[in-house]
């Protein structure tokens, strides 16, 4: 998940870490649950006036992991 310029959007977030974790082998169920909790977050976060890299930082796959 190299990133050669920064993810800004939920949607562009929310696929990255969906990709991540299908390729972490975590079963699909968990993944879906996982995606929708994170688009949940991050648009809650944007409506506070949070950028996406406030939440996820600027390591995308650090912030998958975690």
């Amino acid at each position: 998940m190299s990133q050669t310029k920064p993810i800004s959007t939920v949607n562009e977030v929310v696929e990255a870490c969906t990709l991540f974790w299908i390729g972490r082998e975590i079963p699909r169920s968990t993944v879906d649950d996982m995606s929708n909790e994170l688009r949940d977050h991050l648009y809650a976060a944007v409506q506070d006036g949070k950028s996406v890299t406030d939440v996820t930082g600027h390591d995308l796959q650090t912030f998958a992991t975690e």
